[in-house]
């Protein structure tokens, strides 16, 4: 039994010690006004026409099923400005669609990102030919343009994605500052109620090591050794003399 608890407590304490510093973890992490879990700011200056992200897979091999319940919940957003305060373009769409747009155009694809700092490695892509204004172009899933500060919102999807960014008007020279994000529906709560879990079971492992590990005393003790109690009783009183 005292060794039950003792497993037991232990194991608890482990457990529950792990849910709180995940739970504290996502809860002391940067969001925005609306829980988006956001990267520091990111710098693109570059001189071509366009800077695309490398093709981003979301789960095309994955049954649909799976694929459907693991991206419903998630929204990605990116938001940002034009350096100049001009008008700026965001989009996301199709990967091969994004090639084929940006086909014999000079851009630069971003080949790796440090959200928590401001490295980003590219790939530069030589080319002469001039892209059409972003905005007139059919292939965006998710699209935003405009002056100032803009915020575009996506519902996760199954597929092959890149995101641009660009000048609305398709001129070349990017100059823009962006932060991105993501959010999935009722994560927060799942975080609190993590929290309130791992509080609970590092005090009911705390309270089984207790149980398992002191010492037991009077009764307990006659009854933890088999015929102490039986041997207590049938010793003869002293007489005092």
């Amino acid at each position: 039994m005292k060794t039950g608890r003792i497993v037991f407590g232990v194991l608890l304490v482990f457990i529950g010690a792990a849910a709180f510093s995940g739970s504290l973890s996502i809860l002391t992490e940067e969001r925005d006004a609306d829980d988006f879990f956001i990267s520091h700011e990111q710098e693109f200056d570059r001189p071509s026409f366009a800077v695309a992200s490398e093709s981003v897979d979301v789960l095309t091999d994955a049954p649909s099923w799976l694929a459907d319940w693991l991206t419903d919940p998630v929204d990605v957003r990116v938001s940002g400005a034009a350096g100049d305060g001009g008008e700026i373009f965001f989009g996301i769409a199709d990967s091969g669609d994004v090639e084929a747009y940006l086909a014999g155009v000079n851009y630069d694809e971003v080949t790796s990102i440090d959200f928590e700092g401001s490295d980003i490695r590219y790939v530069t892509h030589e080319g002469s030919v001039l892209p059409t204004a972003p905005g007139a172009e059919g292939l965006w899933v998710a699209s935003i343009e405009g002056p100032g500060e803009q915020t575009l919102d996506w519902s996760l999807e199954t597929g092959d994605w890149s995101v641009v960014v660009m000048n609305a008007d398709a001129s070349p020279g990017i100059d823009a500052t962006l932060v991105f994000g993501a959010k999935i529906s009722n994560f927060i709560l799942i975080a609190w109620i993590g929290l309130a879990f791992g509080v609970l079971a590092v005090l009911g492992g705390g309270l089984l090591l207790y149980l398992g590990l002191r010492r037991p005393t009077g009764p307990e003790r006659a009854a933890a050794v088999p015929g102490l109690s039986e041997e207590a009783s049938r010793e003869e009183p002293v007489t005092p003399t």
